[in-house]
């Protein structure tokens, strides 16, 4: 998406960013997943998302917008500044390499690193009302893909598309 298409005006806190593959390690990912995305990242403020990078770890980092798919938002009554509290617990963690490889069941991480979707799915479930269904389904944060947020279609509303599928 170049500079004339970026979404930053409709975005807001708690906004689910979709991105597509750019990269070798993107394209493993879709790949292996059997799905055209490969990262995610949570909107902090405009310009701003939280995010586990690859070689960063866990940490606030400026908005990219090259292959940016799709951005999602929470519903409403989303309690952002539970996921802000959450985040407060795990800035700084490594990115989760090992637990990557929870997608063929080699491993599942030791709790002390995270990889994106997997953030993402922490976020989510620490703003999520606790009456509300899990968008999840009980799942293991650990084994959630990049491609589940663009499918949660009756949970998160687009509220910008690239126009792909």
């Amino acid at each position: 998406a170049g500079a004339a298409m970026t979404p930053t005006a409709q975005l807001r806190p708690g906004d689910i960013l979709c991105y597509r593959p750019t990269g070798l390690m993107g394209w493993a990912i879709a790949t292996k997943t059997f799905h055209n995305w490969a990262h995610g990242e949570m909107v902090w403020v405009p310009g701003v998302t939280n995010a586990a990078a690859r070689n960063e770890g866990v940490n606030l980092y400026p908005m990219r917008w090259d292959g940016l798919g799709r951005a999602l938002r929470p519903p409403d009554g989303f309690d952002f500044d539970q996921a802000v509290r959450y985040f407060a617990t795990v800035r700084w963690q490594r990115y989760d390499w090992l637990g990557l490889f929870a997608y063929v069941r080699l491993g599942r991480g030791k709790g002390d690193s995270q990889y994106c979707s997997e953030l993402c799915t922490n976020l989510m479930r620490a703003g999520w009302h606790a009456d509300w269904p899990d968008p999840f389904n009980g799942e293991d944060s650990r084994i959630i893909p990049p491609y589940y947020f663009p499918c949660l279609a009756g949970q998160l509303r687009v509220v910008w598309s690239d126009g792909k599928p």
